[in-house]
């Protein structure tokens, strides 16, 4: 995987870890190659992003993007 991401599990720990949201408020967590995704409350969006953001993972810089609203 190109995003370093193994499993599931390990990107809602990782999540939580520097976050701080409980796992039971990240959902949808879906693995790509290049990249991957978490939902989260919209109550919980500044918690993750501003706990996410400038955080590297195995080496590499966690970038971290507000989806829009479908």
């Amino acid at each position: 995987r190109n995003d370093g991401m193994v499993t599931k599990r390990e990107l809602v720990e990782f999540i939580i870890e520097k976050t701080d949201i409980s796992g039971q408020n990240i959902n949808n967590v879906n693995l790509m190659d290049k990249f991957s995704f978490a939902t989260v409350s919209q109550d919980l969006v500044s918690t993750f992003v501003n706990g996410m953001s400038g955080q590297r993972y195995r080496g590499k810089k966690v970038n971290v993007e507000v989806a829009n609203k479908r």
